[in-house]
């Protein structure tokens, strides 16, 4: 059932591209006006992901559906009645963009319930029908646009909303309890125990963010704007629409591959991720020399194969990066911070292409940013390393901590100094300097004074960025 949601509800916005051509026919507006609308919807469907997640978790899978098939129906059966282009804003940038937001929230919180060792295979099939479902409804828009009225090709388009529905009736919560995929550790020595630095504290995850703002800024870029572009280089309307399918299916073959890759070699995650989008940039570098139909479907096949790589593989570099325990939070956080250029891209596009009176110099910005998102991927490489070492030597040093703890849980031998043992332990393990927060470390260090500090609660100390050598040395001037 996530394989029909993706296919029929979340292939929406990519199948924009001859809905968009038949709004620019039908209300006369502007290519950047226009362009509005798939982008306002496709941002706030992305933004507001934290809320219908967890709105998803609250009130489960099979009434997420009802609420997405009832908006995503009523948006585009209020669209098929709209008078002007400004109608759609709200119908379909606001109503369809929350029904859309539900969808995706119950077709991937459903895959835990019953794939924990192949979920991101799993993940990565279900996708695909998003991908597949692009290809089979962006022929359908087209040829309901040509061969019937805009009211009545919408009112089509708003029954689909009844497969939606019937779909969410086949959702079940599992008896059987699964893994939380979305709390976050209850306490600091849950933390400790995680191989993953707490998100607030994850650099590698928000440089992956700033990375993906670059390369969303024209990720809609082929989805709306290329059949416009091949209609103004004299490709008909027929050969123009069957772009997007082109690109949806490589798409959908580009998110499987990834997914079994994935799975084989979690640690080749990142390096697919990044060869994904290297490979975004330079055919979006050589597409404005293509000026046939056979051009413009070879950048669309090679185009959608690396988008569907970037797409099926994108939850699996965000479960590498922060671990399982907090990767729906962090994926909420994720699409929440895509918005904003997820919003600018196609009006840019747009922009850039009424400026010029072509879509080179499109092209060529959504190479440039591709092309800076892939150099922060290798950012993201370095500092995911050096974190990754920094908590194995944090989960060794609690652990000879809590040894030594025990050891001592009994008489201590008179000549036991608690400060020389501490400074011993921060040499033999080298632990990593941190600045901290001063009036803390005067606390603890009052706290260490009134002898009511064990060796544990230190580690807990310096696990949070105290400096914990620094510490250490305010209490010897002090005892002096």
């Amino acid at each position: 059932m996530s394989f029909t949601i993706q296919f029929v509800g979340m292939s929406f916005h990519g199948s924009f591209g001859p809905l968009y051509v038949k709004m620019l026919r039908h209300f006369q507006e502007r290519d950047t006006k226009t362009a509005w609308v798939a982008s306002m919807s496709f941002a706030l469907s992305l933004s507001i992901s934290p809320i219908t997640y967890r709105v998803d978790e609250r009130i489960g899978q099979r009434s997420s559906m009802m609420i997405a098939s009832g908006l995503f129906g009523l948006g585009l059966l209020i669209s098929s009645f709209a008078t002007s282009l400004d109608i759609l804003f709200f119908t379909i940038g606001v109503l369809v963009a929350v029904g859309l937001s539900f969808c995706q929230a119950a077709s991937m919180f459903i895959l835990p319930h019953y794939f924990e060792k192949n979920y991101v295979l799993a993940l990565g099939i279900a996708l695909s029908g998003g991908s597949l479902g692009s290809l089979a409804l962006s022929n359908l828009k087209a040829f309901m646009f040509a061969e019937f009225s805009y009211q009545t090709s919408m009112q089509l388009l708003a029954s689909t909303s009844i497969i939606l529905f019937f779909c969410g009736l086949t959702f079940k919560h599992p008896k059987k309890k699964r893994y939380n995929l979305g709390k976050e550790p209850s306490s600091d020595k849950d933390e400790i125990d995680d191989e993953y630095p707490p998100l607030s504290r994850n650099k590698s995850f928000y440089v992956l963010l700033l990375a993906s703002l670059f390369y969303h800024v024209m990720y809609l870029f082929g989805f709306v704007h290329l059949p416009r572009m091949a209609i103004d280089l004299g490709v008909s309307d027929a050969q123009a629409a069957l772009l997007p399918g082109i690109l949806a299916l490589s798409e959908s073959a580009g998110k499987v591959v990834s997914g079994r890759i994935i799975s084989y070699y979690r640690d080749s995650t990142l390096h697919l991720y990044q060869g994904a989008w290297l490979g975004m940039s330079l055919s979006s570098f050589a597409c404005p020399f293509s000026k046939s139909f056979v051009g413009l479907g070879l950048y669309a096949a090679f185009w959608g194969f690396c988008v569907g790589n970037a797409s099926g593989s994108c939850v699996g570099v965000i479960h590498y990066l922060v671990g399982r325990r907090r990767l729906v939070r962090a994926y909420s956080i994720f699409l929440l911070g895509l918005s904003p250029s997820v919003l600018a891209g196609p009006p840019i596009a747009g922009w850039l292409r009424e400026t010029t009176l072509s879509y080179d110099a499109a092209f060529y910005t959504a190479g440039g940013t591709v092309l800076v998102a892939a150099g922060l991927l290798s950012v993201v490489k370095i500092l995911h390393r050096i974190q990754h070492d920094y908590m194995k030597k944090v989960m060794t040093n609690n652990n000879a901590f809590e040894e030594a703890e025990s050891a001592a849980s009994g008489e201590r031998d008179e000549f036991f100094d608690e400060k020389l043992f501490i400074a011993e332990k921060e040499r033999k393990f080298n632990l990593l300097d941190y600045t901290g927060n001063e009036v803390e470390e005067q606390v603890f260090l009052q706290k260490y004074q009134d002898g009511k500090m064990t060796d544990s609660e230190i580690l807990f100390f310096q696990v949070d960025k105290v400096n914990l050598q620094r510490w250490i040395d305010i209490s010897k001037e002090t005892s002096i």
